[in-house]
């Protein structure tokens, strides 16, 4: 179980409890976040996107809706992706809302237990009232 797992599981089990969502952002705001990309490195073995190229996350359509994948370890990643060649991206939770905005909807650890999608308004809400420590 991650750290953003249990600050979840905590949240879900007092959904009434505004610090314990608060506690679920801050984990997330703050958490290492794999999103998966179309590019591949060009160095042989390697999937971890260099700092400085361009990215073009997967983004997956349901209902007329975009979903960007984000994944909260390399782990849950690789089992997502299965066989397939595909390459990442880290960053924080900060940088995650700093580079794709309200845009889209976020799904964080698709086909897991702790599996929870962010809503364009709730992304929002996050970039108007939280802020880097």
């Amino acid at each position: 179980m991650t750290p953003l797992d249990t600050a979840f599981k905590k949240w879900l089990e007092d959904d009434k409890n505004t610090k314990l969502e608060f506690d679920y952002y801050d984990t997330f705001l703050n958490s290492t976040i794999y999103v998966p990309v179309h590019e591949m490195p060009e160095k042989k073995g390697m999937k971890v996107i260099d700092e400085d190229m361009p990215i073009s996350p997967v983004i997956l359509q349901d209902d007329g809706k975009n979903f960007v994948i984000l994944f909260d370890s390399e782990e849950r990643l690789n089992k997502w992706v299965g066989d397939e060649d595909m390459g990442f991206a880290c960053m924080d939770g900060f940088e995650i809302l700093e580079l794709f905005g309200a845009e889209a909807h976020f799904l964080l650890n698709v086909e897991s237990d702790y599996a929870k999608e962010f809503s364009p308004e709730e992304i929002e809400w996050l970039i108007s009232n939280i802020t880097e420590e």
